[in-house]
């Protein structure tokens, strides 16, 4: 985790991402993360293929990502103008 920036009405905060697996796999967590009840913004993402040799039907990627994640900032405060 990064440190968090304060906006207007949310509060986001950085999430820095490493892994490495199939591009399946990959796949299947950015489709979670779509689905989720938190708002989530991928950044960046780089997809990179790993250099080892395969020993299976799949070949292994290197992944890193940034994934922002937003909340309700609780000390706003809407000024009406009354």
């Amino acid at each position: 985790p990064r440190a968090e920036e304060t906006g207007q009405y949310f509060i986001s905060k950085d999430y820095s991402v490493k892994a490495s697996g199939t591009f399946l796999q990959f796949l299947i967590f950015f489709e979670r993360i779509g689905n989720a009840t938190r708002i989530y913004n991928v950044k960046s993402l780089k997809l990179t293929t790993n250099g080892a040799t395969r020993k299976g039907r799949f070949q292994i990627v290197n992944g890193e990502a940034i994934i922002q994640a937003y909340r309700f900032n609780p000390s706003f405060k809407v000024d009406r103008g009354f």
